[in-house]
């Protein structure tokens, strides 16, 4: 599994459009737990769809990913086996509220890479 830094951090980023709609948002609330209990008029905000208010963290799987980590993966410099891989953590900083429905552009790009000798610490930074 070699990683040649240089190349990694010079690739070029990659883009991508992303859409979601009201059904994505909806999967995604029900998947983590959010709208129970069903009685509860605070939590309806997240399942129904005529009052539907988007969790920031959906961002994180908005567009199925794409540019996300996956592709990330397979850039130039990057040979590494995705069974080995693990996700060490994220952050994620919104400015304004996610709208119900929606397109948008991804560009995602390896930010810096740690060699921590065993293994490696590759940063990805997705915009």
């Amino acid at each position: 599994m070699p990683i040649d830094a240089a190349k990694a951090l010079a690739a070029e980023p990659r883009t991508g459009e992303i859409t979601w709609d009201q059904k994505d948002v909806q999967l995604y609330h029900l998947g983590i737990g959010a709208g129970v209990p069903a009685t509860d008029p605070d939590e309806l905000r997240y399942t129904l769809e005529s009052r539907l208010h988007v969790l920031p963290s959906f961002a994180t799987v908005a567009g199925a990913g794409s540019p996300g980590v996956i592709s990330s993966l397979s850039m130039p410099g990057v040979d590494v086996d995705l069974a080995r891989v693990l996700h060490g953590g994220q952050a994620l900083r919104i400015h304004r509220p996610i709208p119900v429905r929606g397109t948008a552009t991804a560009t995602g790009r390896i930010a810096a890479v740690y060699d921590k000798g065993k293994a490696a610490v590759l940063v990805m930074r997705t915009e």
